[in-house]
C-alpha cells in the first residue's frame, strides 16, 4: 500500500513492519470512525484503548505522529495528515488552535475542496460532538468494513435502476474517477449521514439531488421506498459528527426491531 521510499524512511526512524501495519489499520479505523480527527486526540484515545488491549505495542506520542506525518500523503492509505502550519490562518480565530497534524478521510478531501472548507468541517465535528470521541474496545475492528445485508439491499436496488436502458451499476460516475454511479450515490449519501450530526434526513435530500443529478424518474412510492433502504443502510455505521457513535446508539433504538419511519425527524440535529 505504501511506496517503497516511504516504508524505508519508516524503517530508518525505527518503525518494525509490525508497528507499520498496525499503525496503518490503527489511522484507518479512526478515519472510518472520526473522519477528522488531531493527531494529539487520537493519542489520547489509543493510550485509552490500550489500556483494555494488551496487544497494542508500545508507542510514543512522537512516533505516533511520525508515522502520520510520513504517510499521510500516500495514495491508497484512506487518508491525508495535514501540518497544523496550514490552518494558521483560520485556526488563529478559535479558542483553542490546531497544535498538532490532522488526520483527514480522504472522502473529505473529494467533497470539501479547498483547506478552508476542510477547517470549517473540522470545526463543525468537534462541535457536534463536543469532543465526546467513541472510544470503543479496538480501533482496528472498523480498520476494514464488511457491507451488512441492509447495504447490499440497498446496493442492489440502486444497481437495478436504469439511465438511457442502462443498469445504474454500469454507468461511470461523474464526480469520482473510475467509479460507479451506484458507488457514487452512496459514497455521497453516507458522507452527508456521517460529516453531519447524523441526520437521515439530510442523507434522503443527499439521494433526491443524486437522482435528480442523474436524471432517474422516479415515483413518490417508488422514492420512498429507495429512501428507506439508505436510511437502514447507513443509521448503524459510525457517524464522525456524533464522535464516531452512530445514530441508532444516541438514539438507543434497538436494531432488532422493524425500521420505522417515525424513528427519525427531519429537526431531530441536536442529540447533546
Amino acid at each position: 500500500m505504501m511506496q517503497n521510499s516511504v516504508l524505508t524512511k519508516l524503517k530508518q526512524a525505527g518503525f518494525s513492519a509490525e508497528l507499520i501495519d498496525f499503525l496503518l489499520q490503527f489511522y484507518i479505523g479512526a478515519v472510518n470512525v472520526y473522519g477528522i480527527i488531531s493527531l494529539d486526540d487520537l493519542y489520547d484515545l489509543f493510550q485509552k484503548i490500550k489500556e483494555h488491549n494488551a496487544a497494542y505495542p508500545e508507542i510514543t506520542s512522537e512516533q505516533f505522529i511520525s508515522f502520520g506525518e510520513l504517510t499521510g500523503g500516500q495514495s491508497g492509505t484512506h487518508y491525508l495528515v495535514y501540518n497544523p502550519a496550514v490552518f494558521d490562518k483560520y485556526s488563529k480565530q478559535v479558542d483553542n488552535p490546531l497544535t498538532s497534524p490532522l488526520l483527514v478521510n480522504k472522502k473529505v478531501t473529494w467533497t470539501e475542496i479547498n483547506i478552508q472548507q476542510i477547517w470549517n468541517l473540522y470545526l463543525e465535528i468537534c462541535q457536534e460532538c463536543g469532543r465526546l470521541y467513541l472510544t470503543p474496545e479496538n480501533l482496528l475492528d472498523y480498520a476494514t468494513h464488511e457491507e451488512n445485508e441492509d447495504e447490499k439491499n440497498f446496493r442492489q436496488a440502486l444497481s437495478e435502476l436504469k439511465l438511457d436502458g442502462k443498469k445504474l451499476d454500469k454507468v461511470a460516475s461523474r464526480i469520482i474517477p473510475g467509479d460507479t454511479a451506484v458507488n457514487e450515490i452512496i459514497d455521497l449519501v453516507t458522507y452527508i449521514y456521517q460529516s453531519g450530526a447524523g441526520v437521515l434526513y439530510d442523507a434522503e435530500n443527499e439521494l433526491q439531488f443524486a437522482f435528480e443529478y442523474y436524471k432517474l424518474k422516479l415515483s413518490q412510492r417508488e422514492f420512498k421506498e429507495m429512501s428507506t433502504l439508505m436510511k437502514q443502510a447507513v443509521y448503524e455505521q459510525p457517524c464522525w459528527g456524533l464522535g464516531g457513535r452512530s445514530y441508532v446508539e444516541v438514539k438507543g433504538y434497538d436494531t432488532d426491531d422493524d425500521f420505522d419511519e417515525t424513528f427519525y425527524d427531519e429537526d431531530d440535529n441536536d442529540f447533546f
